[in-house]
């Protein structure tokens, strides 16, 4: 009988498996910042191509209109209550624009909500159009959006293009509510939201706005220093962009931007709706997303001025800044830098002319971006990334 000898090889040791574990816990710490960085650009990269839509849209919608978009259709101008909602239609610029971003037929499927009680002067009763959707004409007043029944419904419609992969929106709980309008006027920044519950938590989202300045469109009062830096998307605008390209040129002005619609941190306050939106104002500064939302960079509690996001302000989760499209259709990061006010100086933002010290500012530079007809012409580049 023949006899075979067999050797059996020795199995791994538990320090020796402990060992290996060690060093794969290890490899994937140091890769993992490394994954999250290009995770990251991706995202950055995408949110800018989102952005760059909407710009394209707005000046295709300029060719066939001859003018910019209306940052929003909101109070008649110029608005006699200041901070009371008038009835109109409250319908967001980036809603106007639909047609062009390829979802014409969420925008056919809007409508006319009426009878309107009060019709201004120099504005008519929406009528219905030819080619469905809402009467967006710029004279034009109806009921508020939410009044019709399929308005409430179309405007569940998610959409991607108006969301950025850095922040997750779509899974954001709110704690407060969903926006569904916003004004600026006269140094006034408000809206008006759904509470959270079933309609407000299913409202399509949007993490980018149009810029309607530091305060938005200012009525022929006397001037509070801030009617300067008018914007760009205001309430009902008209303007053109060769009006913008001789005051202060279409590459230095700021058209659309991102928000988070709410805070950053802890739990969402708010989150705004695609078809509310509205514009956003700068006179806030910059919100971090993983900023402070209830505490002014001198260290005070405060409910404006603050390091973090809020319904108030442009913000993003980006580590650099927020991502803006310029008025020409380029998108550029501006620096959320020092663009917050402290509580002892933004006093200073209401004596015109405003004073040089703030010209000069993060703050000054970011309000100089966001004015279309300022007149300034200090060098921005520290702020622009």
């Amino acid at each position: 009988m023949h006899m075979t000898s067999r050797r059996t090889r020795p199995a791994f040791t538990l320090i020796e498996l402990l060992v290996v574990i060690a060093i794969i816990a290890l490899l994937m710490a140091l890769l993992l910042p490394a994954i999250q960085k290009v995770r990251e650009a991706g995202n950055k990269m995408i949110c800018a191509s989102n952005i760059r839509q909407l710009a394209v849209a707005a000046h295709n919608y300029h060719a066939d209109f001859q003018k910019l978009p209306p940052g929003q259709l909101g109070t008649p101008v110029p608005n006699p209550y200041r901070t009371a909602l008038t009835q109109c239609q409250y319908i967001s610029g980036v809603a106007v624009l639909l047609p062009y971003l390829e979802q014409d037929n969420v925008f056919k499927n809007l409508q006319i909500t009426g009878p309107v009680a009060t019709v201004p002067t120099g504005y008519h009763t929406g009528t219905a159009t030819k080619a469905g959707g809402p009467d967006v004409g710029l004279n034009s007043i109806t009921d508020y959006w939410w009044n019709g029944s399929n308005n409430r419904l179309w405007a569940q419609t998610k959409l991607k293009v108006l969301q950025c992969p850095s922040d997750d929106l779509a899974g954001a709980t709110t704690t407060v509510g969903t926006t569904i309008s916003s004004d600026s006027y006269d140094s006034n920044i408000y809206g008006y939201y759904f509470a959270t519950g079933p309609l407000a938590d299913s409202l399509g989202r949007t993490n980018y706005t149009g810029c309607a300045g530091a305060t938005g469109r200012q009525t022929p009062e006397p001037d509070d220093g801030l009617g300067i830096y008018e914007g760009i998307m205001i309430n009902r605008g008209r303007n053109t962009l060769g009006q913008i390209t001789v005051q202060d040129g279409t590459s230095n002005t700021l058209m659309f931007g991102e928000q988070l619609g709410g805070s950053g941190t802890a739990s969402r306050d708010f989150v705004a709706s695609w078809i509310g939106v509205g514009m956003n104002a700068t006179w806030f500064g910059l919100g971090r997303g993983n900023g402070d939302s209830t505490r002014n960079p001198d260290g005070t509690a405060d409910s404006f001025f603050v390091m973090g996001a809020t319904p108030y302000n442009f913000s993003s989760r980006h580590a650099a800044g927020v991502q803006f499209a310029f008025g020409d259709g380029s998108v550029r990061t501006v620096k959320f830098g020092q663009t917050v006010l402290t509580t002892t100086v933004y006093p200073q933002t209401f004596q015109p002319p405003i004073p040089a010290n703030l010209q000069f500012t993060d703050w000054g530079i970011l309000q100089q971006l966001a004015g279309r007809k300022d007149g300034f012409s200090n060098d921005s580049a520290s702020l622009l990334e």
